[in-house]
Formats: structure tokens, C-alpha cells, sequence
């Protein structure tokens, strides 16, 4: 009788685990689809900030000291997984292509 009732503790104990695993799931989910969002508008608006410094004739090595500058400066929690200094090294990128391709 007594493990009768020790499982069935166990059963609903699983079943609110499993309730509270998939809300934080969804919630995960969400916070993924909205750091993609923000690091495409991130790419969208360096890349316009490259092609506006080309067209000015800024040289190259300016403008990654820029964005160099404009990420440091941001000081902001950062979205990247890998961190603030690959952030860095994305925005950089981000920017010669655009740099580049304009």
C-alpha cells in the first residue's frame, strides 16, 4: 500500500517535472528565434554602415576600428553564444564583406 502510494507521489511529481520541461523548452525556443532576429538586424545594420563608409571613402582599417569601437562601446549583454569577443569577430566580418561587396 505504501508503494502504491509512493508512486503515484513519484507519478504526479513527473508529470509537473515534465509540465515545467516543456514550458522552459518553449521559452528557450523563444529566446533562440529572438537572439537570431537581433544578430540578423545587428548584420543588416553594419553592413549598411560599411556601405555608407565606403561610399565616403573611408578605408577599411577605419571602419573595423569603428565597429571594433561600436561593440566595445555597446558594453551590453551579449546575444552571441560564443561570447562578446566572437560578437567581435562576427561584426567585423560582417563588415569587411559588406565593405567589399558595395
Amino acid at each position: 500500500m505504501v508503494a502504491i502510494a509512493q508512486s503515484r507521489a513519484h507519478s504526479v511529481r513527473a508529470r509537473e517535472t515534465l509540465s515545467t520541461s516543456h514550458a522552459r523548452v518553449r521559452q528557450a525556443e523563444h529566446i533562440i528565434v529572438e537572439t537570431l532576429r537581433l544578430l540578423e538586424q545587428l548584420r543588416d545594420a553594419v553592413a549598411a554602415l560599411a556601405r555608407v563608409e565606403r561610399s565616403n571613402a573611408v578605408p577599411p582599417e577605419k571602419v573595423i576600428v569603428l565597429l571594433e569601437q561600436l561593440v566595445i562601446e555597446a558594453d551590453a549583454e551579449w546575444p552571441h553564444p560564443a561570447g562578446p569577443s566572437s560578437l567581435l569577430s562576427e561584426v567585423v566580418r560582417w563588415g569587411v564583406e559588406a565593405y567589399y561587396a558595395a
